[in-house]
């Protein structure tokens, strides 16, 4: 090839070295530190550019872009359409807007693996800690239900242009192509989709127990996609998810039962395969995450405290996040406040108090990271707790009872750090005091952060 760089190295050998870089990001900065690089680029800039994004998506590039090159419904016309689950030709060239959505999902369902792969595989490390096999299955099955939901997107009935006795006969059609579409694939392959199916239903209910602090099924939800449900983990928020369906708030489960273009989205399909195969039938247990992983560690670890097993449910540095996603402050509808000793948490000078320092903390999901170090590290936390530590790993249950039993200390010991004034005298009652809940002028003038010494001092 013409010495293009100026270099005394061939510019096929640079070309060669930048089609093994990782990412796009990697390239441009070594294009960049150099003019003679940067004419190499541009030489074969079509041809590095796709072994970049080929190293970045990983081996499930085929499907990944079935999902980009597939035609949105709308756009199709449906005596021509010839699409199917087959491999998409990776040896065709990429457009500039095919590179950006591979990219993309590439970076959206990485995270999500790592999210998976904490939650089901390793809750010690915040990457992904699945083999080359396992990450494999996962994401071809990401980028398969990707696929299913681009061209079979459910929506609410009210947002398509049907009248009301069309939509029976577009229900059923909808039905038999989705089934025609799954039933290219390997019973394998469904039983991995149905597995990471339920990973991304996990996903959605936590984001609204985060939102509202209630759970119900959700499972219809998988309709919108992953992409989406991942913009519902980023944010810790169900307003992507309404913003696609156009709704304001959650459908109601009688709502779904009239809703036949989303309910049974992808189990109802899934469920008729697997009967016409005598496969195994659909599982909601622990069970069905071996299609995708071949060893699962920690799953019968214990409490370092109580020595209860509860494996994927104990909570340490690496799952805080998901503490504060999963569970909304351990009493669902409720917020950290109230776990303040006594009646602390209807103090409005207290409580005003201990929610402008949470709000201090800087990212939502590390609050219970913050705190919960803080007091363990603290030489101020009650003495039956001195052997606490901070890489412990706590069930729920010791967890709630090591912060009802601190909490209120780390509050004290905020104000005295910010030289904020604490009130020389101590209420008589402490922190159960009645009166500190609705007399503002007691509540600031005494201070309740304090044992009580009348009253009903067992509590």
């Amino acid at each position: 090839m013409k010495n293009l760089s100026g270099l005394p190295l061939d510019d096929d050998i640079i070309c060669r070295i930048f089609t093994f870089l990782g990412d796009l990001d990697t390239l441009k900065s070594a294009i960049l530190t150099s003019k003679s690089f940067h004419n190499v680029y541009n030489s074969q800039s079509s041809f590095i550019r796709r072994a970049v994004v080929e190293n970045f998506v990983g081996p499930a590039l085929p499907q990944a872009l079935q999902v980009v090159r597939c035609r949105e419904p709308r756009h199709v016309d449906s005596e021509t359409e010839d699409e199917d689950a087959s491999e998409t030709d990776e040896r065709d060239s990429f457009s500039n807007e095919e590179i950006a959505q591979l990219v993309d999902n590439a970076r959206m369902f990485r995270i999500l693996e790592d999210v998976f792969s904490l939650r089901h595989k390793n809750r010690k490390f915040n990457k992904s800690q699945l083999t080359g096999v396992e990450s494999l299955k996962f994401q071809r099955a990401m980028y398969r239900i990707s696929l299913y939901c681009k061209k079979f997107p459910g929506t609410l009935t009210q947002n398509l242009d049907l009248g009301e006795e069309e939509i029976p006969a577009t229900a059923k059609a909808q039905r038999i192509e989705r089934k025609k579409f799954l039933s290219q694939l390997s019973t394998e392959e469904l039983h991995r989709i149905h597995t990471v199916s339920r990973f991304l239903i996990e996903i959605i209910e936590w984001a609204q127990q985060c939102e509202t602090g209630e759970t119900e099924d959700l499972s219809d939800y998988l309709s919108v996609g992953p992409a989406v449900i991942y913009e519902c983990y980023d944010e810790g928020s169900m307003q992507p998810l309404y913003d696609v369906l156009g709704c304001e708030d959650l459908p109601t489960d009688d709502l779904f039962e009239e809703e036949p273009l989303l309910a049974g989205f992808l189990s109802r399909p899934l469920r008729k395969l697997f009967a016409e195969r005598n496969s195994k039938t659909l599982s909601d247990d622990s069970s069905h995450w071996d299609s995708i992983l071949d060893e699962v560690q920690g799953q019968d670890d214990s409490c370092s405290r109580c020595e209860q097993v509860k494996g994927f449910d104990l909570w340490g540095r690496t799952t805080y996040k998901f503490l504060y996603q999963q569970t909304v402050d351990l009493e669902p509808g409720t917020g950290l406040v109230t776990l303040l000793k006594g009646q602390l948490s209807r103090n409005a000078v207290e409580s005003r108090y201990f929610r402008g320092l949470v709000k201090k903390i800087p990212d939502a999901e590390s609050i219970y990271e913050q705190v919960v170090e803080e007091l363990l590290n603290s030489d101020y936390k009650q003495p039956e707790f001195d052997d606490w530590r901070a890489d412990d790993s706590l069930c729920t249950d010791c967890l709630t009872k090591f912060l009802k039993e601190n909490l209120h200390l780390w509050l004290l010991d905020k104000k005295i750090q910010a030289g904020d004034d604490v009130p020389k005298d101590d209420c008589w009652y402490g922190w159960n005091c009645r009166t500190q809940t609705h007399n503002a002028d007691h509540a600031r003038k005494l201070n309740h952060i304090c044992e009580p010494t009348k009253g009903n001092v067992a509590t």
